[in-house]
């Protein structure tokens, strides 16, 4: 579960995980607590965003026509996050190592660097490659550092501070000079224990905890409505599809931005996880839909909503007017939070 109160002018941001599980590391993608964590330390080739593909880290970049060929041109002055200048040798090196690790689907042919530009060649057309190297398994680290436990990223945060299963400490690096809305972003391992609603308002973000660690359902709702906005991905609206095809479809096509006002929640402004280059933007409600086709044959899903029964029907309304159109028909039921609790906790799914 994820949600964020608004804090515009703290220089600290404090976020409150249950765990953070395995290393912090690129490759530790399979956890959502790391990968949160990574996000802030790291930047990638691309970017995804409500206009498409962009890029914090490349001046230009452009394709053949058949996308078998690219050229990716550095910015300058783009740093590591202790400092040191990143250069176009080190993204070829990052590049070679994403081919290594079976990261791109398409093998490289050959690279040839040209001042502060790469001319790659693949084996083949490859259309999604942009796509791939956005993922934050991709990120650009120090080649120096990459058999570290914690390689360099881009960044303007470093890790400070980190005791294990209580405290990790993210300070903006001296070499940054662009002033940030934090300064530093504390990250506190709460474990698995219930929290109440005074151990919530010490937090600017609660982010990924079981439903049986929050307080009662009526102290929740008071307390959201005074100071809560939500960052929408699966909150309150579980689904168990045993279709990857539908789970995927779910997962990049639905309007979250309409689900979340059928759900009653009065959203003003949600940011993207706190990341480098969304540190003062909006974040986009609605991932990028791209080639993917409705579901051939019409298929029922059921999702299980354990908030407010009120906003049930207006909840179904708005997943049929998202869904339908890709074959999809949904089917809302109601339940307590202890049964959602229970199927949150069961080893009985596969999202």
């Amino acid at each position: 579960i994820y949600f964020s109160c608004l804090s515009l002018f703290a220089k600290e941001f404090n976020v409150a995980v249950s765990e953070i599980e395995g290393e912090i590391h690129p490759d530790n993608f399979q956890y959502l607590t790391p990968v949160f964590i990574l996000i802030q330390l790291h930047e990638t080739l691309f970017l995804k965003n409500k206009d498409g593909l962009s890029s914090n880290i490349l001046s230009s970049y452009e394709s053949n026509h058949d996308f078998s060929s690219y050229k990716l041109c550095l910015k300058e002055n783009i740093f590591y996050s202790k400092g040191k200048i990143v250069t176009i040798k080190d993204i070829e090196f990052n590049l070679r190592n994403f081919e290594k690790k079976k990261y791109m689907l398409i093998g490289i042919k050959g690279i040839k660097v040209q001042e502060n530009c790469l001319n790659i060649n693949f084996q083949g057309s490859y259309y999604g490659f942009a796509e791939e190297t956005q993922l934050i398994r991709t990120a650009i680290v120090d080649p120096t550092t990459i058999n570290d436990t914690i390689p360099i990223g881009i960044s303007p945060y470093k890790i400070v501070k980190y005791v294990k299963n209580s405290l990790m400490v993210l300070d903006v690096d001296k070499h940054f000079k662009q002033k940030l809305k934090y300064q530093r972003i504390n990250i506190h391992v709460l474990g698995r224990d219930k929290i109440s609603i005074d151990q919530l308002k010490k937090f600017d973000e609660i982010n990924l905890l079981s439903p049986n660690q929050l307080p009662s359902e009526k102290e929740l709702l008071t307390y959201f409505e005074k100071h809560m906005v939500f960052d929408l991905v699966n909150t309150y609206l579980l689904l168990n599809h045993k279709d990857a095809e539908v789970r995927r479809l779910i997962k990049n096509c639905l309007d979250r931005k309409t689900i979340a006002t059928a759900m009653g929640i009065n959203i003003r402004k949600i940011m993207d996880y706190y990341t480098p280059e969304a540190i003062s933007k909006q974040a986009p409600f609605k991932q990028e839909c791209v080639k993917i086709k409705p579901i051939k044959k019409t298929t029922k899903v059921s999702f299980i909503y354990y908030w407010d029964k009120r906003f049930v029907d207006e909840i179904q309304k708005t997943l049929k007017v998202s869904l339908e159109k890709y074959n999809l028909i949904p089917i809302v039921r109601h339940t307590k939070k202890e049964n959602a609790i229970k199927i949150f906790e069961s080893n009985d799914k596969d999202y």
